[in-house]
């Protein structure tokens, strides 16, 4: 949906895959794909959230914003964003924002968002995919049953310029918020809203997996050659490809 004042991209992570799909069968080119340049090392200075929860406080304050802070501005430096809810989408979404320098502010429960358990695990037993999801963010914890919660959640919300929710994926027990209300009193709101299937057709009362969209999309059967043995198609491409999308919209208006 487009407006004048608002922006707000739905965008079910099927609807992402098969259009990107699509546009591979018709062009015949490869799809797009999200990855570290071979050799090329991780930034020296960014900083890896332990697991652990006896350090997940100070990691959370700290990572990524030394590096951050001496970077020259971006061209969505002039953003603020705040991310809720455990959502390979709007997790990769979001980092693709910071990339772009906006500042982004993901919330997570007092344990930890669930991708830092996520594999694949370092030596540490560090989550590297919630490392390369997570790269110049920061990090607030709020206690989803805590006092105030809703509260403390609406005054982080009105005080953004854009919204990127993957609640509707995995709301990491955070309870519903009414954003439609907040954007009454902040019409420039953009809100991205991941899901798997969308808030209408057949599909939308159901959950899903990345496994899932893959093979409903049709990428599990683009994958190695016509000839031959099935192939195992990476996981959370659906994800990186719905976040990719997310953010077009946005750039694209």
């Amino acid at each position: 949906m487009l407006s004048v004042l608002v922006i707000v991209a739905r965008v079910p992570v099927i609807s992402a895959v098969l259009r990107l799909d699509s546009e591979y069968r018709l062009q015949n080119r490869p799809l797009i794909a999200i990855s570290r340049r071979p050799g090329y090392p991780w930034p020296a200075k960014q900083r890896h959230a332990r697991s652990s929860r006896r350090d997940l406080a100070s990691d959370i304050r700290r990572h990524g914003m030394d590096r951050k802070d001496k970077q020259p501005p971006g061209v969505l430096s002039h953003l603020r964003g705040i991310e809720i809810g455990s959502s390979d989408a709007s997790s990769y979404c979001a980092r693709l924002f910071a990339d772009f320098r906006a500042d982004v502010q993901n919330i997570e429960p007092p344990r930890g968002d669930r991708i830092r358990r996520t594999a694949p695990l370092t030596v540490k037993g560090q989550s590297a995919w919630f490392a390369f999801l997570n790269f110049n963010k920061s990090s607030t914890i709020i206690g989803p049953a805590a006092a105030g919660t809703i509260t403390r959640l609406t005054a982080l919300i009105e005080d953004c310029d854009v919204l990127i929710d993957g609640l509707d994926v995995d709301s990491a027990n955070y309870p519903p918020i009414d954003v439609a209300a907040i954007r009454e009193r902040h019409s420039g709101l953009i809100q991205i809203e991941a899901s798997w299937f969308g808030r209408g057709g057949p599909y939308a009362d159901f959950a899903a997996a990345d496994s899932t969209i893959r093979a409903l999309a049709g990428l599990i059967k683009l994958v190695g050659p016509a000839e031959g043995p099935p192939s195992h198609a990476p996981d959370f491409q659906t994800g990186n490809l719905a976040g990719l999308w997310g953010l077009s919209r946005r750039l694209l208006r």
